[in-house]
């Protein structure tokens, strides 16, 4: 896949450790192997913070979302697609994966840097980008197919560079995901609530649920899939007080995943 500039949106081409446009605009690439794309940089971190990404490193350094995972990957080889586009890329714990497992050409863009960082280092077979899932970089119809992990939709984004019949595949937390886990904590518990993509440039394929369970025996992984997750953001002190007498946890792992085509008008 090309990847084009954010600033004038001509072709970027690799030129020793540098990307380059015809308007001699430059993006180093870092040692790890990936490039920094956003148009605001500075100081600042974006995306989840440094907290959630290394929560979310030590919680997939165990494996608990195997089967997500597998998943995952058949439903991407059924497609045979040349081209992927991983939106909210992360660490890396799919997107690496992956690549080991399909042949294709594998972008993965997330805004958080210090997760593209991480899973760059791991993976430097998938061009990396730390840029924003609502100003992709990358050429109008130029990628097969697109997959969604737990980030933010941007339709326009996604169906301007979806190629003809290109597909999208979501995956979303589901009903009854960590159930337990909310039950342990919170007073009144919620059930997830998901409804599918409803636009006339994607037509829905399917829609499936997948449902594992999990043996958590440690405070620390406990805690971890609790830092990994927005509630992290949303609880009450006293709420997060309660993880500290949590060491054993069965939780419920519950996931939709949708799969769409793009229609042929668009």
């Amino acid at each position: 896949m090309k990847i084009k500039c954010p600033i004038c949106n001509e072709e970027l081409v690799k030129i020793d450790n540098v990307y380059r446009c015809l308007n001699r605009h430059n993006y180093d690439i870092a040692k790890e192997g990936y490039i920094n794309l956003l148009r605001k940089q500075g100081g600042k971190d974006f995306g989840d913070s440094p907290d959630m990404v290394k929560a979310r490193r030590a919680f997939f350094s165990k494996d608990y979302y195997h089967p997500l995972k597998i998943k995952l990957t058949e439903l991407i080889k059924n497609y045979s697609p040349s081209s992927i586009l991983d939106l909210g890329s992360g660490e890396g714990y799919y997107t690496n994966y992956f690549k080991d497992k399909i042949d294709a050409d594998i972008v993965g863009i997330d805004i958080a840097k210090e997760a593209v960082r991480i899973a760059s280092k791991q993976n430097r077979n998938v061009n990396y980008i730390v840029g924003s899932v609502q100003d992709i970089p990358l050429f109008d119809k130029s990628v097969d197919l697109v997959i969604n992990n737990f980030t933010p939709l941007d339709v326009n984004e996604i169906t301007r560079v979806l190629g003809k019949n290109g597909i999208l595949i979501t995956t979303k937390v589901g009903k009854n995901h960590l159930i337990e886990l909310k039950q342990a904590i919170y007073d009144e518990v919620y059930l997830n609530d998901n409804e599918p993509i409803k636009d006339d440039r994607l037509e829905l394929l399917d829609s499936l649920v997948i449902s594992f369970n999990i043996e958590l025996d440690s405070n620390e992984d406990i805690v971890n899939l609790f830092m990994m997750t927005p509630y992290s953001h949303h609880t009450s002190l006293e709420s997060k007080e309660k993880l500290k007498t949590l060491d054993k946890l069965s939780v419920t792992c519950e996931f939709n995943i949708d799969i769409y085509k793009k229609q042929t008008l668009y």
